[in-house]
């Protein structure tokens, strides 16, 4: 886990998971070259953050964490080059799907932070600070999308269900996450 100090007083410190979670045996598991579970509800990534005795990272948190620490939104000026670091429109195919393993593009960490892929790869359920289920961040196929560019640039703003819910019932191809802690 990494220790996210953020600037200002608006967020308390907090730990995050440096990788996007697998699930095994219904538990949340950080490691390095796996693919990450998608295709799950958010109640399973509640459930899983719980049996690793942590919890569903805050939308807050990703986002703050995405930043490399800050609290105010920030917008990135080279989206090719995230492209190109991240797995955002890769064709390439590893195990039979588009998601890379969760230490393959080792450019594409946070600003300042050792977090990887939290631009790219998957998107992410978090949770609002009343506990319901929302996305945030990008997907793999996210570059492929009209004014991708745009959508690039506010990479760590983005929440791909506009309405900020989705229903627990479904399942998502493309949406992971990855838990946190607090510091205390």
């Amino acid at each position: 886990m990494i220790l996210v100090v953020p600037e200002g007083r608006k967020v308390r410190p907090f730990y995050i998971d440096a990788f996007e979670a697998v699930i095994s045996n219904h538990r949340a598991w950080s490691v390095p070259g796996q693919v990450p579970t998608d295709r799950l509800r958010f109640d399973d990534a509640f459930v899983a953050c719980n049996a690793a005795g942590k919890r569903l990272c805050y939308a807050y948190e990703c986002q703050t964490a995405c930043r490399g620490g800050t609290t105010s939104p920030i917008s990135f000026a080279k989206a090719k080059a995230m492209i190109r670091n991240c797995n955002v429109a890769q064709k390439a195919k590893q195990d039979g799907e588009y998601l890379s393993k969760t230490d393959s593009n080792m450019t594409c960490i946070s600003k300042g932070l050792p977090l990887f892929n939290m631009i790219g790869n998957v998107a992410e359920f978090v949770q609002d600070r009343e506990g319901n289920s929302m996305i945030v961040g990008l997907t793999y196929h996210d570059g492929q999308k009209p004014q991708a560019d745009k959508l690039l640039t506010r990479a760590c703003e983005q929440v791909v269900a506009t309405s900020g819910e989705y229903p627990a019932e479904l399942y998502s191809r493309g949406v992971g996450f990855r838990c946190c802690t607090n510091t205390n």
